[in-house]
């Protein structure tokens, strides 16, 4: 049977999924939000006595970091390298100048605070860690925001916890990780949603051991002195990116690398994004456009069955 938890957590609606009895389930997966909980007090930004906040405030110092803060923080290093730069969490100076200074929830039910634009060059090369004793040290200028990644590598540690017990799914707010195939082998389902029909789906994916995750501009948008902004930050222009990917979904090895690949076609636009995205062989991904017209990857007919991704 499979049974499943819904709760909010990180900014987003969560649902983990694992195929128990019943009994064991009811015991299980009520943990699942405590585990999140705990995490998100270390990884936080808009939590102003999270580790990450009181990092960002210790600008100049030496600071000891918890287990869980290295992995995050070495993961988003990671992941910057990866994506050649174009997903850093050196980001958060021009998040926070672009208007999203608070929880995403209160932007949406109380617009958003006017920042000043940041001049500051400071950069991740100027980061000091000391690996042996787990210290880090951020210069003058600098903030950092786990972002995506800290959702991914949440979901992945959820996987990790529930498998012990039986196949599952995590879903953090669209970064999504399946376990293994559920007991009678099939893949678990997932869908693609349609960013301009909410309620209705574009394609079904099926995954056992992927990640998949979505970056979109329908979502996490705002206004800010009547310009439309959003979350996913061109670095190479300290703004929003200016880009005609309305949604663009990306399945990978894992949800880290999906959804760090998902921002990264984002960011380049649906014709570099797809080029790009179809020199990963182990990537593939659902593409739309801010016309509404669909662009497909060629390795999407892995995961996907119908005949509009088989033709691709």
């Amino acid at each position: 049977m499979i049974n499943q938890i819904k709760f909010r957590a990180m900014g987003s609606q969560m649902m983990a999924a694992l195929e128990v009895d019943l009994e064991l389930a009811e015991t299980i997966l009520p943990q699942v939000p405590q585990w999140i909980e705990e995490w998100e007090q270390s990884l936080s930004r808009f939590r102003p006595e999270s580790e990450l906040s009181r990092l960002n405030r210790s600008q100049g110092k030496m600071i000891r970091v918890s287990e869980i803060f290295w992995d995050v923080l070495n993961l988003s290093l990671q992941t910057e390298h990866t994506s050649q730069g174009l997903v850093t969490p050196a980001v958060l100076n021009a998040l926070e100048t672009a208007g999203y200074s608070k929880d995403f929830d209160l932007i949406r039910s109380g617009g958003v605070q006017i920042n000043q634009e940041f001049t500051s060059k400071a950069s991740l090369e100027d980061l000091i860690v000391v690996e042996e004793e787990k210290l880090v040290l951020i210069p003058k200028g600098l903030s950092l925001d786990f972002g995506g990644v800290a959702k991914g590598w949440a979901a992945q540690k959820v996987i990790e916890n529930l498998q012990k017990f039986g196949p599952a799914i995590m879903d953090a707010g669209g970064d999504i990780m399946s376990g293994s195939a559920l007991q009678d082998g099939s893949p678990w389902p997932i869908a693609i949603g349609d960013p301009f029909q909410p309620e209705n789906d574009l394609e079904m994916l099926y995954l056992a051991g992927e990640g998949v995750a979505t970056s979109g501009q329908d979502y996490r948008f705002w206004n800010l002195n009547g310009t439309r902004m959003h979350h996913i930050i061109d670095v190479r222009t300290g703004r929003p990116a200016e880009s005609d990917v309305f949604s663009a979904t990306v399945v990978a090895p894992n949800v880290i690398q999906a959804e760090m690949a998902a921002k990264v076609v984002l960011i380049l636009g649906s014709e570099e994004g797809l080029s790009w995205l179809e020199d990963q062989p182990d990537h593939a991904g659902y593409i739309v456009r801010m016309d509404n017209t669909k662009l497909i990857s060629k390795h999407l007919s892995n995961y996907c069955w119908s005949k509009t991704c088989q033709n691709h």
